[in-house]
C-alpha cells in the first residue's frame, strides 16, 4: 500500500491507474525466471529496475503529499474546522 488518507481510501502500485504494479510484477517474475536459470547478472538488473520504481514512486507521492496538505492548511485557514483539517492532513 502506498498511501493512506483519512475518509479517502488508499492508493497502491496496482490501483493507481498507471500500471506500475504491473511492471513491479513482471519484474518479479522475470527475477524469479532468472534466478532459476542462474543469470546473476540479469536479477540484478531486474533488482535496480524496481528499487528505481520504488524510488519514484516513493518521491512522487511524497510531493503530492507536500501540496495536498499545503492546500488543505491554506485553503482552511481562519476555518472553524482549521484544527480538524490539519489533524486529517497531517494524518496522511
Amino acid at each position: 500500500m502506498l498511501v493512506t488518507a483519512p475518509f479517502m481510501g488508499s492508493v497502491n502500485a496496482f490501483d493507481n491507474g498507471r500500471s506500475i504494479g504491473s511492471v513491479i510484477f513482471i519484474l518479479g517474475v522475470v527475477s524469479l525466471v532468472l534466478l532459476l536459470a542462474r543469470k546473476y547478472i540479469g536479477l540484478w538488473l531486474a533488482g535496480v529496475r524496481v528499487l528505481v520504481i520504488t524510488l519514484y514512486l516513493f518521491v512522487e507521492e511524497q510531493l503530492h503529499i507536500s501540496c495536498l496538505t499545503e492546500q488543505i492548511v491554506r485553503n482552511m485557514d481562519g476555518s472553524f474546522f482549521q484544527e480538524l483539517a490539519n489533524m486529517a492532513a497531517n494524518s496522511i
